[in-house]
This record gives structure tokens, sequence and C-alpha cells, in this order.
């Protein structure tokens, strides 16, 4: 039975159109619950389609867009023709997205209906919602660049919604716009990329350019500035450097929105671009080498600004940043696996970390600073439970997923860039220190707010306990070589496996048992010296870079300084110049009316009027014979 991909998007797109249409009449949760369901509905789907996906791709097309306008370009292959399709394309990578969008769409949807109770626009949140999830889904099963671009745009549009969907506040409206202009930087990339593509290759249809593109035969400067137009994309949607500033200030949305962009859908989206455009990136050296150093050291810059920030949520911000850090070192060392494995893994643990801030945020009443909090794992103790299995396995402790994930990042940055490796090995031992910091500011100690805590309902625990057990189990679908066949692997090998092949580098059973000490014994030092400085007190003096670590290494403050300030001067310069110019013309105006006004007062119907002006009229014209007559007798 061949199962229809467009349902996967169109469930939810229903749940959006149903919910804002009608949700001043949907009662109670109803709207929190038709939208979930719709989110339900494509995981079942996804997973279905998962299911019955053997080693060929499945591509429908819905119809045909610009279906043949001959060759387009003297570059292209011979014989390749400008056409478009509008459909949708399942192979082993896009099925892993729409498995884990839907699923854990489908928790943080349930997560949302408790913690959105008693909101009065909790029905345009959930449509909202469901457009953000009917988007994404476009988007990874778009079957050609043009279509993952409208899904593209589309998440950007719906985070922006989200983001500042308590817009009566200047924060959260100016955090929404900020994602917004920053994110288009980057589109613009998407869209030269695109452009010199289909000059390259004569089609933008994905299952095309994977059969019959030459990417080896097109190597050279085109495909290299091609793949980086590409990447600029990705680092935009993807929160990296340099445009990284905009994710921590998304933080102003409600919880589950942050946990939806942060482990599901936005910022995984430029991991994917570059995955599905593997065929390109492996035969464009030098724009994959820029991909692994901006992720190695975007890596560094989210662990090192989230040393001391105080926001809950702010903090689990930067750890995103630099986990997407850690997928793009990956992808750039062409381990797309171990990207997509890790994209998997963090989707998993960064949920759980997010909705478990949610739920200390919901049990305080709102509060977020990690100063008035402590002692919560005696008010909170699901939430403390499922809280400390997320922030052991994003540290990377054993068996939890994220440490199978992360050292198989680790073991080919050090069989493919030593400098990298050791970029990421820093990163982990920073990880561990600001989660363990995190984690004893929350939960440890005494109590030091005002509030009464108190715990979710089954509504918050059943999504928690969820992603707590995959996050548990999850490192599962990739298991070192020594211990069993690593599933995932063998899973991706029909789509990325063709393009690894020649990166491929065994290494020795012993060296990656070193490698697993170093990692794990990284982490280790991490909780330390994060329970020796906050837990044990024995390390007050220690300010790991301080203010420099709270203000992000000052990265808002350089932008502001050198982008910032210049465009308001210019813009003030540029509303002075207007306001002359409006100015000008409007004293012009002035002049012209000035008799025009003057006749108005004269042709004002009065006879008085009219007789006064007449007799002015007369002693004028004797004034003036008067005064020629005397002027001539003279």
């Amino acid at each position: 039975m061949t199962i229809p991909l467009y349902l996967m998007p169109l469930f939810p797109l229903v749940g959006f159109l149903i919910t804002i249409i009608f949700g001043k009449q949907l009662k109670g949760n109803s709207s929190g619950w038709i939208a979930s369901i719709m989110v339900l509905l494509s995981f079942v789907v996804a997973f279905l389609s998962w299911s019955s996906l053997a080693t060929e791709a499945k591509h429908q097309v819905l119809w045909q867009w610009l279906p043949d306008m001959g060759t387009v370009a003297k570059d292209a292959q011979e014989g390749a023709r400008a056409n478009l399709s509008v459909g949708f394309y399942l192979d082993q990578l896009s099925s892993i997205m729409t498995l884990v969008i839907t699923g854990v769409g489908f928790l943080i949807h349930l997560f949302s209906i408790g913690y959105m109770e008693g909101d009065a626009r909790k029905s345009r949140y959930f449509a909202f919602l469901n457009f953000f999830v009917a988007l994404m889904l476009i988007l990874v099963l778009a079957d050609s660049y043009p279509l993952i671009f409208v899904g593209w745009e589309g998440v950007g549009m719906a985070s922006y919604l989200l983001i500042g969907f308590w817009y009566s506040s200047k924060d959260n409206a100016d955090a929404a716009r900020k994602a917004f202009i920053m994110n288009r930087v980057g589109d613009l990339g998407f869209m030269l990329g695109m452009f010199l593509l289909f000059k390259l290759a004569g089609t933008l249809v994905i299952p095309d350019l994977i059969l019959d593109f030459d990417a080896e035969g097109a190597m050279g400067s085109a495909l290299e500035l091609t793949c980086l137009f590409l990447l600029v994309g990705a680092v935009g949607k993807s929160a990296q450097l340099p445009l990284t500033t905009w994710l921590p200030d998304a933080m102003a949305g409600p919880t589950p929105v942050s946990a939806l962009i942060h482990a599901a859908t936005m910022v995984t989206a430029g991991v994917y671009l570059i995955a599905r455009s593997s065929f390109l990136f492996d035969f464009a050296p030098i724009a994959q080498n820029w991909v692994a150093w901006v992720g190695g050291l975007t890596a560094l810059y989210g662990a090192l600004s989230a040393l001391n920030q105080y926001d809950i949520k702010k903090i689990l911000a930067f750890s995103t940043v630099s986990q997407i850090g850690y997928m793009f070192l990956a992808v750039g060392l062409g381990a797309y696996w171990a990207a997509v494995f890790h994209l998997v893994t963090h989707a998993f643990f960064k949920a759980l970390l997010f909705l478990s801030s949610g739920s200390v945020i919901h049990g305080l009443g709102g509060e977020q600073d990690v100063r008035k909090m402590g002692g919560l794992r005696k008010a909170l103790p699901f939430t403390h439970a499922v809280s400390l299995i997320g922030t052991l396995a994003i540290a990377g402790i054993p068996p939890l997923a994220g440490f199978f994930s992360k050292d198989a990042i680790l073991l080919e940055a050090y069989v493919h860039n030593l400098p990298l490796y050791i970029i990421g090995l820093t990163v982990a031992l920073l990880t561990a220190f600001y989660m363990m910091r995190w984690y004893l500011l929350v939960f440890a100690g005494t109590y030091r707010g005002n509030a009464h805590p108190h715990e979710g309902g089954a509504i918050f625990k059943f999504p928690l306990g969820v992603l707590a057990a995959l996050t548990t189990v999850g490192g599962l679908l990739g298991l070192p070589h020594f211990l069993a066949t690593n599933y995932l692997e063998e899973y991706l090998k029909p789509v990325v496996g063709p393009f690894e092949e020649g990166k491929v580098l065994k290494v020795a059973e012993s060296t990656e048992f070193m490698l697993i000490a170093f990692a794990v014994g990284a982490a280790l030092l991490g909780f330390l010296v994060a329970f020796l400085r906050y837990r044990a007190n024995k390390l007050e003096r220690l300010r790991v870079f301080g203010e420099t670590s709270s203000q992000a290494l000052y990265l808002n403050t350089l932008y502001d300084e050198t982008v910032g300030r210049p465009a308001r001067a210019l813009s003030r310069g540029l509303d002075a110049a207007d306001a002359g110019v409006t100015g000008a013309l409007e004293g012009s105006g002035v002049v012209s009316s000035s008799p025009g006004w003057w006749t108005v007062v004269i042709q004002n119907g009065f006879v008085r009027s009219y007789a006064a002006s007449m007799l002015l009229g007369t002693l004028a014209l004797m004034g003036y014979l008067l005064f020629k007559v005397l002027g001539e007798g003279s």
C-alpha cells in the first residue's frame, strides 16, 4: 500500500486552520487537544512510511511546475532540461527527520496543553504550533530546493509568530524581530546557492540531482561558491557563527516553543540542508572544511557563553548553539550519519531539558532566575529525576544517548582533524561544567525564592517521562562497532554512504577505548569542578570568564557597535534629509498658496466686502493719477 506523503504536513495544516478560524468557539483545552491529535496523526503516517521504506526512496510528484523550458545554461550538463516538480521525497534521511519532528513535536504539544492553560490566546498559540510543524515537514520532505525554501521561510515566519507570541512585552517583540531579520541574511545565501546550482545543473529537483548531476565533473570555484552560499543559509537557520545571537534571545517565547525550536524543528534545518546536499559538499572540500570549522568554533562559543548565565532557559539556549556546532563539525568532516545521530539524541535530551525547565517555571509562577531557585529536588521530585537524566545525557555520561552520539563525532574529529578534536573535547568538558552548574543551582541546596513550588500534573509528567526514556535508550541506534552493528549508520548508507566511503578511516579498538576514556574523563572533570564551586563552596574565587561569559563574549555589543550604531546614524541622517526635502516642498506649497488665500479673503460673497474693494481700488487709482499729474507739473 502506497501511503500519500502529503498527509504528513496536511494534518497539522488542517489543525492550524481549525484552531485559527474556530479558536474563539473552542472551549477549555479543545484547541490544544485538536492540535495535538493532528500531530499524532502525522506521526502515525511518518511511522508507517518509515516502516514501509525499502532501500529505494519514494518520490511522489503532486504536480509539475515549469515542466520544460529547454536547456538553461551553457554550463549545464548536456541534455539537462529546466524542470521543477512540486512533490515529496522520502528516503532514509527524511524519514528519520519526520519521525523526530512529529514524535517530539507531539510530546511538546501535549506539554503545552498544561503549560498554556488559562492563557486567553491559547487557540492562536496552538494554531501557530501546528503551522510550525507543518512547514518543517514540508522542508524535510521537499523534492526540490525551491520547495525546501518554502518550508525554510515558513518555519522562519512561524518562529517569528511564536517567539513574539506575548507581544505586549517590548522585549518579546524585539526578540521576534531580531530572529526574523537575522534569518533573512541566511536566506539570501540560500537563494544565491540555489541560483548557482540551477546554472550548474539545469535542475533543482533533488532526485534528479542525485542521479544525474556530475558533481565530480563540476568541481571547481563554481561548486565551492554554491556550497558556501548554502552554508550561509544553514548558518542563519541553525544559529551558527556569525549569525548566532538571535537564538538566545528567542527564549522570550513560551517555554514549549523553545523546546520545539531547539529540539525538533528550526535550528536543525541547517544541519539537514547540508546533509541533504552531501552529494555537493563532498566534492567541495574548501566549503566542507568551512562547515567543520564554523561548527567547531560555534560549539566552543556556545559553551563559553553558557558558563555564567542565570536565566534557566538561556543556559540551555547557549547549549543548543554549542550542540548544533557539534553537528556542523560532523557534517563538515563528512560524518553525516554521526551528525544525524546527534541530531536525534539531541532532540530527545534537549526537549527533555527545556520541558523540565518549563515545569520548573510553571511550578514557580514564572520565575526563570536560577539564583532564586535551589532545593527543588524535594518540591519537584519527578522534574528533578528527569532533569538529572537530561543533564547526564548532554554531558555525555554512558550509557545515555548523548554519550554515544557525541563520542561518534569526537572519534571522527580525532581521525580527520586533530585541532577540531581538541576543540570538541574542550567543549565536552565545558558542557559538563555548565550543565552541572545548571542542575545544582536549580535542584540542590536550599530554596532561595519566594514562590511556593508545586509539581505539574499528568499532562506534564507523561511527555517528560517518554523523553526521559528515549534519552536513556536512544544511544542504541548507533552503538560503536566494537559493541554491535551500528544500526543508524547502516540505515543511512543509501543516502550518505557512497560519499562517506572514501573518508572512512578505521582506528584500533584500543584507540577507540582511549578516546572514550578521554571524553568521559572530561565530563567527570567538568562535573567535579562545578560541584566544588557551586555545592561544596571550595572554589568560590573561581570565575570562569566572568562577565565576558555572561555577556556572550560581547558579540551582541560588537554587532551593535559595528552595524547597529552606524545603521542608526545613517537612518537619522536620511530622516533629516527626508525632513529637509519635505520641508522644502511644503514651503513651496505655502508660497504658492498665499495668493490663493488672499483671493479667498476677498471673494467671500459679502456685498460690503466687494463695495469696500471697489472703494479701495478707486482711491488707489485716484492716488496714482494724482501722483502722475503732480509729477508732470513739476
